[in-house]
């Protein structure tokens, strides 16, 4: 696989194209290793994200994020998901777990459950 060939692209919950490239993969691999294996569930976030903020560090940033999407030792913690919008498209750049929804508020976007 080249180093910025693309794995998959979605459209994100406000109709944004989302992608998700080899680099990211490398980067979560090396800095994340609990979340390298959950490309299902980062896939399900960026569609279908519980609460999306503002990223804290960067403007052009969002952190979307999801409680309890995975099971077992991260059950109880939130998948957050760092998309950076500096082209017509948004790029992860990261993924990780916290007990917490990062970013800034308030929220840009908070799903109403039903």
């Amino acid at each position: 696989m080249a180093a910025n060939s693309l794995d998959w692209s979605i459209i994100d919950y406000s109709k944004r194209c989302v992608v998700f490239s080899a680099d990211s993969l490398k980067h979560i691999e090396k800095n994340h290793p609990e979340v390298s294996n959950k490309i299902n569930e980062i896939r399900s976030v960026v569609e279908s994200p519980e609460i999306v903020k503002r990223s804290s560090e960067y403007a052009d940033t969002e952190v979307y994020a999801r409680y309890g999407v995975c099971s077992g030792k991260y059950k109880n913690f939130y998948l957050n998901v760092v998309v950076s919008y500096r082209i017509a498209q948004g790029d992860i750049k990261t993924a990780y777990f916290s007990k917490i929804a990062e970013g800034e508020h308030p929220p840009l976007y908070v799903r109403i459950k039903r």
